[in-house]
């Protein structure tokens, strides 16, 4: 296992939560990946779903690229924006593939309080997948 990965439900979730951190590792040679769980297609007031999440991407590329990180070092999911859901199935299994693929030493996390549905939802996933799978990393920020 090595390198960092990100676990952002959101858009802007990464730099508002960990930005530091990722522009440090980067610094320091460290490979990094952020994976965005929704692509935060409900947060553009007045602006149809699927519009919206194309904007906030194009938006999350460009602040996390001025962080340092490389486009192939940015996954999106694109799972439901206000509907995560640790017991479903299949959204387990997306988290899980990427998670498999990339094998990271530390995963950077939503803090387990943060009272913002997704947020704290991510973070019952990431226990979900600890508790349930192998090849999980176990060094967890949040």
């Amino acid at each position: 296992m090595t390198g960092i990965l990100v676990f952002a439900p959101h858009p802007d979730d990464e730099t508002l939560g960990c930005g530091g951190s990722i522009a440090h590792h980067i610094a320091m040679g460290r490979s990094v990946n952020v994976v965005f769980l929704t692509s935060g297609e409900q947060g553009v007031a007045g602006v149809a779903g699927e519009r919206a999440g194309a904007l906030r991407e194009r938006e999350a590329e460009l602040a996390v690229g001025k962080l340092g990180l490389a486009g192939e070092n940015t996954h999106f999911l694109r799972l439901p924006d206000g509907g995560l859901d640790p017991g479903d199935r299949e959204q387990f299994l997306s988290v899980l593939r990427l998670v498999r693929r990339l094998q990271p030493a530390v995963v950077y996390l939503p803090h387990a309080t943060d009272a913002a549905h997704d947020r704290s939802n991510a973070q019952d996933l990431w226990i979900d997948l600890g508790l349930n799978a192998k090849g999980v990393p176990s060094r967890v920020i949040d």
